[in-house]
């Protein structure tokens, strides 16, 4: 069979949705090698994650001849017909324009629809945008894969989407964090960057959305002779500012670390000498971090909306992200309840198994046999 994928997230996104491209196609061609895979991307940006696809010869790797600026909307459907491919797969969102005149297989991955939930955080021009593509890949797909109920909810309310349409197959994250971690790496990271050798850890973007500012005032809530100090992956500017001056003003300014975005190759070390992952963001289409976290064997608290339930299932400790209370009280009954800790671990470890992406291959591999 000859899928063909929209691999431009793959080649130049190194964050979520690029970690999701790459994850689905390399377990995809683990599994089933004797499929011809082709990606599509009108840019490829070597690095230590993308470098397997383009030291593999088996993939056959499609870029636009020329300058082309509409390549990936409009004219990678020549391309697509001239590939051979039975079907053709868009990874984030996307499928191009005209896609509908070819007698192939058409499945997109839907995400999430955030800018639904907090247009604040978009552009008025991104927002139109985004709506116009997601409701064309929607209507254009002759299968959806949502990577959460949450999203697969979302679909059918905004885009009037049946359901039938839709596949819930789960995000699984980089099989970097299911390595065994050893002391000497956390001991080596924590020199690296300076980090105590007690802290609670926080990673994503540095917006309103992600509620960073809720961990701030639940670490002021917490009596001084309690309080961890906290590491702070992600990048942000003005909500970041709004951080810094609340941990200034209610004192607790020299117990935050800002690393920004450190080497990818250096979280799992960062999260394992975790006391725990906080995660209260407002609304997710999933919640990587999560996942992460318990794939490297951390306890994880994070908020009961939106896919995060599914994310942290009954492993997590789910908190109102509007209650600062709530979440400071659930931080110390983790950090001083060693029985609780480790029972959160262990349930962990089992809900990450069902979430795991190879356990929804076979379920990817089914619906692409519908179209060959």
């Amino acid at each position: 069979m000859k899928i063909g994928y929209d691999a431009k997230r793959l080649f130049t996104n190194f964050t979520g949705l690029g970690n999701y491209s790459r994850n689905l196609v390399s377990h995809y061609h683990r599994h089933y090698p004797e499929d011809e895979l082709y990606l599509f991307s009108p840019k490829v940006i070597e690095d230590l994650r993308t470098k397997p696809f383009l030291e593999d010869t088996s993939y056959n790797i499609i870029q636009p001849k020329g300058v082309k600026p509409l390549w990936r909307s409009l004219d990678i459907v020549k391309d697509i017909y001239l590939s051979g491919a039975q079907i053709y797969h868009g990874l984030s969102h996307e499928l191009p324009l005209g896609i509908s005149k070819l007698n192939i297989g058409k499945i997109v991955t839907m995400h999430d629809l955030i800018f639904k939930y907090f247009p604040q955080d978009y552009s008025w021009i991104d927002r139109q945008i985004y709506d116009r593509k997601w409701k064309h890949a929607s209507m254009a797909a002759d299968s959806i894969i949502a990577i959460s109920e949450q999203t697969k909810s979302d679909l059918i309310h905004y885009y009037n989407v049946h359901p039938d349409k839709i596949k819930v197959i789960y995000q699984s994250a980089d099989p970097v964090f299911s390595k065994t971690v050893h002391q000497e790496e956390m001991d080596a990271s924590k020199k690296k960057y300076k980090i105590p050798d007690e802290y609670n850890l926080y990673v994503g973007s540095l917006i309103s959305r992600k509620n960073l500012l809720s961990v701030i005032k639940a670490m002021i809530i917490i009596k001084e002779a309690d309080r961890i100090p906290l590491v702070v992956i992600g990048n942000g500017n003005n909500y970041r500012k709004k951080v810094i001056n609340a941990a200034i003003e209610g004192g607790i300014g020299h117990l935050l670390l800002w690393l920004g975005s450190p080497p990818f190759e250096d979280f799992p070390s960062i999260y394992k000498g975790a006391q725990m992952m906080i995660y209260p963001s407002f609304h997710e289409g999933y919640g990587l971090p999560v996942v992460e976290a318990m794939l490297t064997g951390i306890p994880v608290i994070t908020s009961n909306q939106s896919s995060l339930k599914e994310a942290g299932g009954d492993a997590a400790k789910l908190i109102d992200p509007q209650k600062p209370e709530e979440l400071a009280a659930a931080m110390l009954q983790i950090q001083f309840d060693f029985n609780l800790r480790n029972e959160m671990v262990r349930k962990g470890s089992l809900h990450v198994e069902k979430l795991a992406f190879a356990n929804g291959i076979e379920q990817l591999q089914a619906l692409y046999e519908a179209y060959r």
